[in-house]
């Protein structure tokens, strides 16, 4: 066999060659019923894999040919994540970040994933940190670590994960990077208005209107790309988003300009999919979204804003308005003030400073006045 075909599809059963860290190397797994019955390694050499194998196999490793894999427990780290990725999207909820777990740590901790899940502990989530914060070579050519917001995302998945393995499993404070607080998530109106023209010209009509949808209310792409044609009464003014941590929440009070688009957007269409992807049938995907949605943002001259930040956008746009606590709060669907503060970044002075630089002025209302 010549080198191409070597490292193309699987060895034998149970041994398949990978590809790690630049490493060309065997993964030996073998399932079946119980804990401690998955099994999942590393190899450096084929000898060795068979060898395993060999070994796991005169053990007494049941292999189950037809069960279903999600009603084994998971023995390791990678089964606890797909686990996980399946308990998630059988409630609804956003199962996007966590899939992007697995591949992650099988490029930069192998170890990791392969470990079990019961001997899990702290030191492995500050090795995490460490190797996640190390400067690396983004796509936009330049050499920087990642934002410490989505380490502490991506730690706090794992967290969560191996706590339903461990329950009493706890991680500290200290653990995790701090918060990027210091970042301003609003637009100014010229990087709004600028925002809104490019995705006009985009040529790409459902995401247009998602996007300005975005932009119009204290909502996640997430929200929208899932909603379904059922969900939408515009005579009342009202939507149902998809179950969502556990419930489903209610957007009220639609402004014309969203009503009008929504209008535009079920017209276009016979999908029971309000943004679906007319040549596939199904929702865009998330990556697909974003990258429309972060090529209209960038074109406004903010590269350090992202999607996710015109939902702090919006929620600062109507306090800046005058809105109460307690109409953010209900626009935004958040049962605590704090997630209201978290969102609504024009109250802090030097934020509303920092826009007034940008764009000139700020917008007057009595919730300016606030400190």
């Amino acid at each position: 066999m010549n080198k191409k075909q070597v490292w193309k599809g699987a060895v034998e059963k149970y041994i398949r060659k990978v590809v790690v860290r630049g490493r060309r190397v065997y993964r030996v797994q073998m399932g079946g019923i119980g804990r401690g019955n998955r099994r999942s390694r590393i190899c450096e050499r084929l000898e060795e894999a068979l060898q395993i194998k060999s070994e796991w196999i005169a053990g007494g490793v049941p292999i189950v040919r037809d069960a279903d894999p999600a009603a084994a427990p998971p023995a390791t780290v990678e089964d606890g994540l797909r686990h996980y990725v399946n308990a998630l999207k059988k409630s609804g909820k956003d199962w996007y970040r966590t899939q992007q777990l697995v591949p992650m740590l099988a490029r930069e901790m192998p170890e990791l994933l392969a470990k079990p899940i019961d001997l899990v502990s702290l030191d492995d989530f500050a090795t995490f940190r460490i190797l996640r914060e190390q400067p690396r070579l983004k796509r936009n050519g330049e050499v920087m670590p990642i934002r410490p917001n989505t380490i502490r995302r991506d730690m706090g998945i794992l967290r969560a994960m191996v706590k339903k393995a461990q329950p009493g499993f706890e991680v500290p404070d200290e653990t995790f990077p701090s918060a990027e607080n210091d970042r301003v998530r609003f637009l100014s109106p010229d990087e709004e208005i600028q925002t809104e023209v490019t995705l006009e010209v985009d040529e790409h009509p459902t995401l247009m209107r998602l996007g300005r949808l975005m932009m119009l209310n204290i909502t996640r792409q997430h929200d929208w790309r899932l909603l379904r044609r059922e969900r939408v009464h515009l005579v009342e003014r009202r939507i149902e988003f998809p179950a969502s941590k556990g419930a489903v929440r209610d957007l009220t009070n639609l402004s014309d300009d969203s009503v009008a688009l929504l209008k535009a957007q079920l017209a276009s269409h016979t999908s029971p999919w309000v943004f679906g992807n007319q040549g596939t049938g199904r929702p865009y995907s998330r990556v697909h979204v974003n990258r429309v949605l972060r090529r209209a943002i960038r074109a406004s001259g903010r590269t350090d804003f992202t999607p996710h930040d015109l939902k702090h956008h919006v929620a600062s746009s109507f306090t800046a308005q005058g809105a109460t606590d307690r109409e953010l709060q209900a626009a935004g669907g958040w049962k605590t003030t704090g997630m209201l503060r978290k969102y609504a970044h024009v109250r802090s002075q030097r934020l509303r400073e920092l826009n007034e630089r940008v764009s000139g002025s700020v917008r007057e209302s009595p919730s300016i006045q606030r400190t």
